[in-house]
């Protein structure tokens, strides 16, 4: 309960991806620049903190949001002195429930050391998933409702924010391409279709700008 994350992937071109994640090439994908999301993760915490949600100081919950990659490791990542000195703090002043009350000040961390027990946290993954070529965006969960197991209050964050362009998978059913592309086009979104590549020697997935011959055809 303490994160909210979407998972994000840099590579359009994987089969596994596809197959896993497409809907075996059925559906598509969405990209968003990487430095507009992250903002417009951190905006709406800020937001969220003007309407009451949470109290807590803006500088916090602007470097709370982080937007990295996956590091991949043989090993597990081990955060045991981290948890063992939180848990101590936390002993000694109880739950914060205002971060500006000056006898918190030895609870916060620097910006290096926070974004560094995050990393260990929740950017780190074995190995063997070193194909998905991983990004995460993670918000910290600020929200109250998540003291309480077992409810959906507060285990969701919808962040407002216009992909740059869609990538329609190549076995996608002609329905939902032609609402993707009346929706890309009404909203200024670029286009792009998929495909097996067989020119290549490898077995990868070729993208590219969706013909406009294509566009007129599927909106008929």
């Amino acid at each position: 309960d303490s994160a909210l994350i979407t998972c994000f992937t840099e590579d359009n071109q994987s089969n596994i991806m596809w197959a896993h994640y497409g809907n075996l090439y059925q559906g598509a994908i969405l990209g968003y620049d990487a430095d507009e999301l992250l903002q417009a993760a951190k905006s709406h915490l800020l937001d969220l903190s003007q309407k009451g949600m949470f109290n807590i100081p803006k500088n916090i919950l602007e470097r709370g949001p982080m937007l990295e990659k996956i590091v991949y490791s043989e090993h597990r990542a081990d955060i045991s002195d981290e948890l063992l000195k939180a848990h101590n703090l936390v002993s000694k002043y109880g739950e914060p429930m205002d971060y500006n009350d000056p006898k918190y000040v030895e609870i916060k961390l620097e910006d290096n050391q926070f974004k560094q027990q995050q990393r260990l946290m929740f950017f780190t993954k074995a190995l063997e998933w070193s194909y998905e070529k991983e990004w995460r965006l993670m918000v910290p969960n600020y929200f109250p409702e998540k003291v309480y197991p077992g409810t959906k209050q507060g285990k969701t964050l919808t962040i407002s924010i216009k992909p740059k362009s869609i990538i329609l998978g190549f076995k996608i059913p002609q329905e939902k391409a032609k609402k993707i592309i009346k929706l890309a086009i009404d909203k200024n979104i670029n286009l792009f279709g998929s495909g097996p590549d067989y020119f290549s020697d490898k077995p990868k997935i070729l993208v590219e700008p969706l013909k406009e011959s294509f566009i007129q055809a599927m909106l008929k």
